[in-house]
Parts: structure tokens; sequence; C-alpha cells
């Protein structure tokens, strides 16, 4: 079974697992996102302005400016948040590559596909040139009357590489959370759980009977209170018994000194006991008369037995029985004319638990 201090640090540790997870998840998503948006919008900007930059020195013939502007947006940018360029191109209406930032692709030819009349990009796209994968943007521009391209391609792999490594950071310190979550949670339980054991620990010594046991808690909260209530229960539990030994002894006292003789006998006619004033007029022990039957008894005649039992069913059927006289025989020929009065006894639930008898020498 698990003890209250387990489950305590169990629970805290899903717990503080799940939330991990979760705000792993949430904020993976969320900066992804950003920065998936973040590199589209730099390689549309950078696009544009290649397009914008090459139709406004188109007529100018200024040729190798527009080539060094393709090789500085391939070359310019190397820090992990900012786009890979692999490839930036002026293309011609019919797809033939008329500049590219690597002259070794001038000539080349671009598929239909990426010859669109409005800025465009194409995600996990693979250049048909130079075989890479990547974000592939396109945005045509018009030259004299005709349709031109400048065309870019991003790398993905600064993106994924950064997502990873905010991953991994985020794993790392939730991993860390994660563990000192649980260390505060196992001190925690402790803290619970031992004044618990403790109280534990007294209430099994209070069942074997050492009623004088106390709980100490002292921890200023509920465990505090509990333990509290639980020294008050045995305080008046220790009262209680201390008022029933009071009743017992009492008891005891009246029954041994009394001077009438008293018998108590079971609703099947066994007796019960007897006090002192019974042995010393008949002469018998007290372990002779107790656990035998009135019948069986020599210390009636049967007469007097059978009246005493008709009295006796009476009382159980709830009929008033007057005190009556009967003849009692002891040992040594010893006999005396006995007044009986007798009442039922009955347990709180209202059954007949046995018959007393007070006995009065006439």
């Amino acid at each position: 079974m698990l003890s209250i201090g387990h489950k305590t640090t169990l629970r805290t540790a899903l717990l503080v697992m799940a939330i991990l997870i979760l705000t792993t998840y949430t904020a993976y998503r969320r900066e992804s996102k950003l920065l998936r948006n973040s590199l589209l919008a730099q390689g549309h900007y950078v696009t544009q302005n290649v397009a914008d930059s090459a139709r406004n020195t188109f007529w100018t013939l200024n040729w190798t400016y527009i080539e060094k502007m393709l090789t500085h947006a391939m070359v310019a940018s190397h820090k992990p948040a900012e786009p890979q360029f692999f490839f930036a191109r002026i293309v011609k209406g019919d797809g033939e590559i008329y500049l590219a930032g690597n002259r070794a692709e001038n000539g080349m030819k671009m598929p239909d596909d990426f010859l669109v009349s409005k800025p465009c990009v194409v995600e996990d796209a693979v250049d048909p040139v130079t075989g890479r994968a990547g974000f592939l943007f396109s945005t045509p521009f018009v030259v004299g009357g005709e349709r031109w391209y400048a065309m870019t391609g991003v790398s993905a792999t600064p993106l994924l590489s950064l997502v990873s490594r905010m991953l991994i950071h985020n794993l790392g310190l939730g991993t860390g959370m994660l563990f000192l979550g649980i260390a505060l949670a196992f001190l925690q339980a402790r803290a619970i759980s031992r004044p618990v054991r403790d109280l534990a620990r007294t209430a099994d010594r209070v069942a074997h009977g050492e009623l004088c046991e106390r709980s100490a808690i002292k921890t200023k909260d509920e465990l505090e209170l509990l333990g509290n209530s639980f020294n008050a229960m045995l305080d008046r539990i220790n009262e209680a018994k201390t008022s029933i030994n009071a009743s017992e002894e009492t008891y005891h006292t009246i029954f041994t000194l009394s001077p009438e003789g008293i018998m108590l006998v079971s609703p099947s006619g066994v007796i019960i006991n007897v006090n002192n004033r019974i042995s010393d007029w008949l002469g018998y022990a007290p372990t002779e008369v107790i656990g035998q039957h009135m019948l069986r008894l020599p210390i009636l005649e049967w007469k007097d037995k059978l009246r005493v039992m008709r009295n006796f069913s009476k009382r159980l059927r709830g009929n008033e029985v007057p005190p009556y006289e009967v003849i009692f025989h002891g040992k040594q020929n010893r006999t005396f004319t006995g007044r009986v009065v007798a009442k039922l006894l009955r347990n709180p639930a209202g059954k007949v638990v046995g018959d007393l008898a007070v006995v009065s020498n006439v």
C-alpha cells in the first residue's frame, strides 16, 4: 500500500510532467510559427527587393550591380535566426535563368510551375537546378511589357535546427523543473505523512490499552487540530472509563455487602451470580451455585421451583408479580423462609438479559 507521501509525490510528478509536456508543445508550436512567419516575411522582402532592383536598373544595363546583389543575397546572412538563401536568380519570361548568384546556373531553365502571375512561395519544394529543398519564392515583375521573375530559395535547415535547439532547451529546463517539483513534493509529503504516521502509532498503542498515550503533533495546521481532537477523545474515554469503574465498584460493593440475598438468573433459568448473603444462609459456596439451573439445585422444593418458574414466565409476558414467599433449604438442614422480589433486566434494545431476585429472610 502506498503511503500518503508516495501518493503525493507521484501525483505531483504526473501533474508537473503533464504541465511540462503541454507547455513544451505549446511553446514549440508558437515559436515554430513565429520563426516560420519571420522567415517567410524576410524571404518575400528580399525577393521583392531583388525584383524592384532588377526592374529599376534594367535599362541602365548595369548587370554587374544586379549580379553582385544576387550574390550578396546568398552570402550576406549567416545568423541562425535569419534566412539562408541557397539561390537568387533573375529569370526571363520563358523560364531561362538570365542572371544568378551562382554563375554556373546562368542559361538553365526553370519549370513553368514557378512562372507565376503574382508573388508566391512554395514550401518544402525541391529546386530543379540545385536539387536542394526549402522555401522557393517567386516574384514577377514587368520590364518593357515582358514579364520577368525574381526567384530565391531559402533553406529550412537553419529553421529546423533553431527549433530543435529551442525544443532541447525547453525539455532540459522542463526536466529540471520536474525534478525540482518532485523534490519539493517529496519534502512536503514527508511533512504531511510524518505526523500522520506518529498519530497512527499513538492510536495503535492506545488500541493495546495504553490510554495514557497522547499525540504530540505541533504543526500549527489541520494535522495539529486532528491530534488535539484525538487527545480530547482519549480524555473523554478515560473519564468514561473512570466513571464505569466507579459504577462497577459501587455495584460490587452493594451486591457483596447487601443485607439481603441477591441472585441473578439468566432468561433460561441458569444462575449467573449470587452474593455472599445467599451463601451465608444456605451454606453453599458461590462456585457451587453459579452456573447451575434453578430446577437442578436442592435449595427449593419442587412446588416452590414450579412457583418460581411460573412467576418468571409471567414477568416475561409483561405481567406484574407481587412479592411472594418460598422456603429455602441449605446444607446441614438449614431452612429459612425467603420473601422474593424479582425484576427483569433488559438491555438498551429491550431484550431480556436476566432476572434479578432480592431475597429477604423473614
